[in-house]
């Protein structure tokens, strides 16, 4: 409407113009009418109606051009595009993904145990286990010990377990033991129970498909936590956590990570407990001298007393411990204290450092924050405002357009972890992840597995396939989460350049391999 009657204004000057013109001498308004009138000789009526100017000439041009500009922003949109040969093994990652979805998507759509079967029995799965994946990012320590390890470290002497309290834990004998604990071993020679003791123990470790039936993830967590309270105690003596430690490290390692962070909270003997991790990074070393870990110091957001003890910790411990990195707060963001109600503890801790101090680690923080469908959820501003490394999760950013931008200006990177956000009830149907937004806008997002015993595997070559088969991924996008992961990990800069030389070599070895076998 608005260019009609800019056409008829036009039109009305220009007549008004030729009447005066009979009237008249010719006066500075004659020669504003025979401005217009040149206007007019040179308007072009089509261009009013249709600013976009189009004819079936310029139409494909003018399509490209929208389409470039849209992707500017991508997360890949920079990075150089596929050689030959990375082409042709994208073309092979990409056909392998349609012999999965075979046109529409019924893994993703399954029962949650059931698409898991299918997705990683399949040649998809098979080949991306081979790809190198960089760092994982968010891995919390006691719900990443393999479930298969679990079993065997309660064959044990000392393993006990508590049928009531549904716990498993390690006494050194049975007059230590606690009311209500047995040993494993004699359960599983006198279970009467229906199947068997390592059955059960299993079905009480992993989140079951009855636990997931109410796809509401307030309902869900309540069983999922109380998965952390069975395994906890099981794992409290340095010969179990250096083992368990060691187990994930090395699988990590044949899974194609190179950097793993861990998150845990320290608590009893500090000293002894941060010597577990030293001498796994050791023994990670003698195989190969390129991995690293790191810990993320974690609390949990019930108690103030628990979060000004962790930050406590963490605060002596960074200073003469440098593959300690960070501080985290864990547990369901909806039902628990905001990050606002800690921020004069998180302030006091930031600044406990006296100004002419040295310290070897900066003051790091890596929140728990956005995994939240709620939109008066403020966590997300806080962890931001706090000067946050890292956000876990981080999906909830869009709910918040302004802090997307927040986020791609402050290079803070989203750790996004698919089946944990699957499985929890966050995302009904992975194609419709948040992630899929976030990569568009440009955000530095990265993959990890958040709590992968729980959910029945242990590696992290699954969330990368999930991602594949209902992101349509292809090989420019797997190549950059990875790089992502490995520049966002807070291990120092100069640790990093052998990861970066490892990472690119078994990156070519892996196009290598996919052409020559498929």
């Amino acid at each position: 409407m608005v260019k009609e009657i800019l056409f008829v204004i036009v039109l009305l000057s220009i007549t008004l113009q030729g009447v005066a013109a009979q009237a008249k001498p010719k006066t500075w308004t004659d020669e504003l009418g025979e401005s217009f009138s040149s206007v007019f000789d040179n308007f072009n009526y089509e261009y009013f109606i249709n600013k976009r100017n189009l004819t079936s000439d310029n139409y494909d041009e003018k399509r490209a051009a929208l389409i470039k500009e849209a992707n500017e922003d991508y997360f890949t949109f920079d990075v150089p595009e596929l050689t030959e040969k990375e082409q042709r093994a994208n073309d092979i990652i990409q056909d392998l993904r349609e012999q999965v979805v075979q046109g529409d998507h019924s893994p993703l759509l399954l029962p949650y145990y059931e698409g898991k079967k299918q997705i990683s029995e399949s040649n998809l799965h098979q080949a991306i286990r081979k790809m190198p994946k960089g760092a994982h990012l968010r891995l919390h320590q006691i719900a990443a010990y393999p479930l298969d390890f679990i079993i065997n470290v309660t064959y044990k002497d000392d393993a006990y377990y508590n049928i009531k309290e549904n716990r498993l834990s390690t006494f050194s004998n049975k007059a230590a033991a606690k009311p209500g604990f047995h040993k494993c071993n004699f359960l599983r020679k006198n279970w009467k129970f229906g199947g068997t003791f390592d059955s059960f123990l299993r079905s009480k470790i992993l989140i079951t498909e009855d636990e997931l039936k109410s796809q509401e993830h307030s309902e869900i967590w309540k069983s999922f936590r109380a998965k952390f309270y069975t395994l906890e105690h099981l794992f409290r003596e340095p010969e179990n956590i250096r083992a368990g430690l060691l187990e994930i490290c090395k699988r990590a390692l044949k899974d194609g990570v190179y950097i793993v962070e861990f998150r845990r909270s320290l608590r009893g003997n500090i000293t002894q407990k941060l010597e577990n991790y030293q001498y796994v990074q050791r023994e990670m070393k003698k195989i190969d001298p390129a991995f690293e870990i790191a810990l993320i110091v974690s609390s949990t957001r019930d108690s103030k007393a628990k979060a000004k003890h962790q930050l406590d910790v963490y605060n002596q411990v960074r200073k003469t411990y440098p593959f300690v990195i960070g501080f985290d707060f864990i547990g369901t963001k909806d039902a628990l204290p905001s990050i606002y109600s800690f921020k004069d503890l998180i302030l006091d801790a930031m600044n406990q450092d006296d100004d002419d101090e040295q310290t070897e680690n900066d003051f790091n923080l890596f929140f728990h924050a956005g995994e939240t469908t709620d939109r008066y959820n403020e966590e997300l501003y806080d962890a931001i405002l706090l000067g946050v490394k890292r956000i876990g999760h981080g999906f909830g950013t869009l709910l918040h357009p302004r802090l997307i931008d927040k986020v791609i200006e402050e290079d803070i990177g989203i750790e996004i972890c698919p089946i944990s956000n699957l499985v929890l009830g966050y995302i009904l149907d992975m194609r419709w992840h948040p992630i899929r937004t976030l990569m568009n806008k440009g955000v530095s997002v990265t993959i990890s597995s958040d709590d992968p015993t729980l959910f029945g595997y242990d590696n992290l070559s699954l969330d990368f396939t999930y991602g594949i088969i209902a992101w349509q991924l292809d090989l420019k996008d797997l190549k950059q989460l990875a790089l992502n992961s490995i520049k966002q990990s807070s291990i120092h800069e100069d640790l990093k350049t052998k990861v970066y030389a490892k990472f690119y070599k078994e990156w070519e070895n892996f196009i290598d391999s996919l052409n020559v076998s498929c």
